[in-house]
């Protein structure tokens, strides 16, 4: 190879040496970075999955949808909850009617409202959330507080179903805020 070839490769290489440390720096520090990602997303999975659950993990405790119900029975209304509602949580058939215990807080435009079936048999429990802008979500749970069903609508609009697996984050949430209404209660 002649000389100046070889001078200008030289060159090239010596150049070149401090931008590919760099990159491999930062390859290796991304590398680094999501395993120590994974490590412990897959630590926290198998953390939660052994953890045994309790009353005093539950977002929503006995005692506090006791002091919930007692509120309702001296605060709250009997109503009838909206057709569309019931009809879409599949809580009645045909033209029936439920009559349910209403206990509803409304600040800055938000409102939630946890209503209860007056029969005592019967222990599904109904919530409702809906935003300044009129949108609606409603969820069926039982006394165990696990989601049932959910809907989702505009006001004016016909409720769609909302997939349990979407519906959770928001669920868990409309849970925490009614303990933290029975704490207050």
């Amino acid at each position: 190879m002649p000389c100046s070839v070889q001078r200008s490769f030289r060159r090239m290489i010596v150049t070149m040496e401090p931008m590919m440390r760099f990159l491999f720096s930062h390859a290796a520090r991304g590398l680094t970075l999501l395993a120590g990602t994974v490590t412990m997303a897959l630590l926290l999975v198998a953390v939660c999955a052994a953890a045994p659950k309790s009353d005093a993990d539950a977002l929503l405790s006995k005692e506090q949808w006791a002091k919930i119900v007692k509120a309702m029975d001296a605060k709250g209304q009997t109503r009838i909850l909206p057709f569309k509602v019931a009809d879409h949580l599949g809580l009645t058939r045909g033209t029936e009617t439920l009559k349910v215990r209403e206990l509803a807080f409304e600040r800055d435009g938000f409102q939630h409202g946890i209503y209860k079936t007056l029969d005592p048999r019967d222990d599904r429990i109904v919530m409702a959330f809906r935003t300044p802008e009129k949108r609606w979500t409603a969820f069926v749970t039982g006394t165990g507080f696990e989601l049932v069903s959910a809907i989702v609508w505009n006001a004016g609009e016909t409720p769609v179903p909302w997939p349990n697996g979407e519906a959770l984050p928001a669920f868990r949430n409309e849970l925490t805020y009614w303990s933290v209404i029975a704490d207050l209660l």
